[in-house]
């Protein structure tokens, strides 16, 4: 039965660990060399490699990913049934190529590890189309998109993926080949799934290409609006443009459930059939949204350390089975120092260490506070 939780406890926490366990030499005479003194509900006990049936245990070890773990453990030796209570450290490799030992192993603070981890989240799968259009042909057109978060695209109907919480302005470009430029944007509303939200205007060439009328499209569905005139909303614009020169014209509004998007177009003075005229080039651009559900692993938590303890009754709590926040962890190691190869002749690390932590049951509950400081030792790879 022992042996049982030993291998379900290595499956369920390190991912079917290979495990090297080995011993480091007992000690000889004199002062003990690894010792810890530790705190648990404030009962105070002081183990001691050598003294009372323990013995300093080293090990390393590595995952089903291949990172290496580097652990001691101060426990009673060769015992399966009605064991002492021990404890054991172990620190995840802070790389996964180089010189992992001394990358990983140094006088200095650690973060605690968590096991398992990983999340649901939910992302948006966004399907843009561009349009764009000249009352007098200029084609090409190049298309310049702004997503609204950091990222942009070149394309005329790219698609984007946005994360979840997400409320992106997009806002789209559109230059003809003549340098006309027209821009659309629009709040990208992801929960109503591309709810159809957007504003435009027309312009019209009237007494013979010196004046323009602009009048706004679908007028009546905006509560609030300006032009970048000055001018408000809905109200037509009459303006004048001198043969030969160019006005850029925006317009923002924001319609009565509350979404706000804005539209821009350069009128230019040209001839079409040989006589004056106002021409302009337009844009706008539509979208679908997917909603989708993908599974974020939780981070790989390089260079990180856990702390065990197993009672007299061999039920074993971890400090990776629950997170740390709200409970003032500590985990420093004061030197780090080469020590003797152990039994099986892997090299070894002797630690002078303090730490802090919550420790809990395998299914999550909160068990106790675990402090202690003292000198241990791990075994590394070569």
């Amino acid at each position: 039965m022992r042996a049982l939780k030993y291998f379900l406890f290595c499956f369920t926490l390190l991912s079917a660990l290979q495990c090297r366990k080995i011993e480091t030499p007992e000690p000889g005479q004199g002062d003990p060399v690894f010792w810890m003194e530790t705190s648990l509900s404030g009962a105070v006990q002081r183990w001691v490699a050598g003294q009372g049936g323990y013995f300093m245990q080293t090990s390393y070890e590595q995952d089903s990913t291949g990172l290496y773990l580097f652990s001691g453990s101060l426990e009673e030796q060769g015992c399966t049934v009605n064991c002492l209570p021990s404890i054991r450290i172990i620190f995840r490799a802070a790389v996964r190529a180089g010189n992992i030992s001394d990358s990983t192993l140094y006088a200095g603070a650690f973060l605690y590890y968590k096991a398992g981890g990983g999340q649901m989240n939910i992302q948006y799968n966004t399907v843009f189309s561009g349009q764009a259009a000249c009352s007098v042909s200029d084609a090409p057109y190049a298309y310049e998109w702004d997503f609204g978060d950091g990222t942009t695209s070149n394309l005329a109907s790219p698609t984007h993926t946005y994360a979840e919480g997400s409320a992106p302005l997009a806002r789209m470009t559109v230059t003809s080949a003549s340098g006309y430029t027209a821009i659309s944007e629009k709040r990208i509303r992801l929960d109503s799934l591309g709810l159809a939200c957007g504003i435009g205007f027309s312009v019209t060439s009237v007494q013979n290409g010196s004046v323009m009328f602009v009048e706004l499209d679908n007028e009546g569905a905006y509560a609030s609006g300006y032009w970048n005139t000055g001018d408000s909303i809905p109200g037509p614009l009459i303006l004048a443009l001198a043969q030969g020169a160019s006005l850029n014209l925006c317009v923002t509004g924001t319609t009565f459930d509350g979404c706000t998007s804005t539209s821009c177009q350069t009128a230019f003075s040209t001839f079409l059939q040989g006589s004056p005229y106002i021409a302009s080039c337009t844009a706008g651009f539509t979208y679908q949204v997917a909603a989708d559900t993908v599974f974020v692993p939780a981070p790989e938590q390089l260079g990180s350390v856990i702390v065990e303890y197993t009672d007299a009754d061999g039920v074993r709590y971890s400090s990776a089975w629950g997170s740390q926040d709200g409970y003032n962890p500590v985990f420093e190691a004061t030197s780090v120092e080469p020590y003797e190869r152990n039994a099986g002749g892997s090299p070894t690390r002797k630690m002078e260490l303090g730490f802090r932590c919550q420790l809990y049951r395998e299914d999550g509950q909160p068990y106790s506070q675990l402090a202690g400081n003292g000198v241990f030792a791990v075994a590394v790879v070569e």
